[in-house]
């Protein structure tokens, strides 16, 4: 767990990082890492770089397998998704 702290305290302070995150489960047995990038350049510069290869290190020290899920998402809404959606089911 000091690892991916140490990892993230970086990570966030990286050009082009969102946000970067370490939670826990209460038993502490789980952990989520989770990252936020400002582009896919920005997280593909990443990903080639000596911390990430750390990051990659911590995972494979886990006791468990750990369970990685990459996403890309082309737009981010606000509300305004929320409004645009709740008028269409209005006039349905």
């Amino acid at each position: 767990m000091d690892v991916l702290t140490m990892i993230c305290s970086r990570v966030q302070n990286l050009p082009g990082c969102a946000q970067c995150n370490i939670w826990k489960n209460p038993e502490e047995t789980e952990v989520m890492y989770f990252e936020v990038w400002l582009s896919k350049k920005g997280y593909e510069r990443h990903v080639r770089s000596i911390l990430f290869k750390r990051l990659l290190a911590a995972l494979e020290m886990s006791s468990a397998p750990p369970n990685v899920r990459i996403s890309e998402c082309a737009e981010i809404k606000g509300l305004e998704m929320i409004e645009e959606l709740l008028a269409m089911n209005v006039k349905m």
